[in-house]
């Protein structure tokens, strides 16, 4: 049996057909709280990350410009109505505050001098493949970025878990074991194996802050 944190595509489009940022994270992050940031982190720096490397930026410079996405968020989380709850909403924000930060460091790296830094600076404008004209929606999979969303929010979520609920919630969730088959390895009856998978799920849909609920 695995016990992989890396949800199937059937699981994550379910999940993530109705994802969004939940409000309780946004409100963390604008009161300050550490937890809500490190959670932020976990689940959307990864999601960050992959935007700056399919814009074409090596991963020293897609580091940097992470960075600058966070200080930048920080700064201006105030101005985003958390209270306004879309699917997506958040994490289109997000896009924007990265797609601008994508241009900045296109734009400086293309108009520094020739000379500038000798054959290493040389490398980098080669490496830098995408021109600000050729930073645009085609990085941002909607799709592909719910489901990071989803992955990134199972791997923080895995850890808070003792290893026999999660296996119930994974092979029951996931996998599509029976409650039947998994009590049986588990040693568990099958109400105890769906009432362990009730509660992950339901932990899932706090941290997602959707409708979501798996029965």
């Amino acid at each position: 049996m695995t016990n992989s944190t890396s949800p199937g595509p059937e699981f994550a489009s379910e999940v993530a057909d109705s994802a969004a940022t939940s409000p309780s994270l946004l409100l963390g992050m604008l009161n300050g709280q550490q937890d809500a940031w490190h959670r932020f982190a976990q689940v959307y720096a990864p999601l960050v990350y992959r935007w700056g490397r399919a814009a074409g930026l090596q991963p020293d410079d897609v580091a940097d410009v992470t960075q600058e996405v966070f200080r930048t968020v920080a700064a201006r989380i105030g101005a985003f109505d958390a209270a306004y709850q879309e699917s997506g909403v958040f994490r289109s924000w997000l896009w924007g505050v990265t797609r601008n930060k994508l241009l900045q460091h296109s734009t400086a790296i293309k108009s520094q001098p020739v000379g500038f830094g000798g054959s290493d600076i040389h490398l980098r404008l080669k490496e830098v493949a995408t021109p600000p004209q050729d930073v645009d929606e085609s990085v941002q999979s909607e799709d592909n970025d719910r489901r990071a969303i989803v992955e990134n929010t199972l791997n923080l979520l895995h850890g808070t878990f003792d290893d026999q609920t999660w296996s119930c919630f994974w092979r029951l969730a996931v996998k599509g074991d029976t409650a039947k088959e998994i009590g049986a390895d588990l040693k568990m009856t099958a109400k105890a194996v769906r009432q362990a998978k009730y509660r992950v799920a339901c932990r899932l849909r706090i941290e997602l802050g959707a409708d979501f609920c798996l029965e």
